[in-house]
């Protein structure tokens, strides 16, 4: 029984290793992302008012929106990763706690 706790220990060890493995990603990657939305919004509009300023400039202005409009669709997909990722992290938090207080209640038996 003794060697039974145990593995169930090593196991429940491991598992909660990858829990935080998970957690840490997480965090990472919305650390990037808020990096990225501030990274100098002042150059950007600068570039804006540069293309609109010469004669060729209204295409290129509307080649730079469909530029935009892919990398919004490139940032919806990686939000909705974030999100699934972040609900798994949820989902395996409550899992650990569950777990971890039916030890404790075995423990007390």
């Amino acid at each position: 029984m003794n060697e039974a706790r145990q593995r169930y220990r090593q196991e429940w060890d491991k598992w909660a290793k990858s829990v935080d493995q998970a957690s840490q990603a997480t965090f990472q990657l919305s650390g990037q992302q808020l990096a990225d939305l501030q990274r100098d919004p002042a150059r950007f509009q600068q570039y804006i008012d540069s293309l609109l300023a010469r004669q060729d400039g209204q295409q290129k202005a509307i080649m730079a929106g469909n530029q935009l409009s892919a990398l919004q669709v490139q940032e919806a997909r990686q939000l909705r990763e974030l999100m699934a990722t972040q609900v798994q992290s949820q989902l395996a938090s409550q899992m650990k706690e569950e777990k971890e207080s039916q030890m404790s209640q075995e423990a007390w038996r």
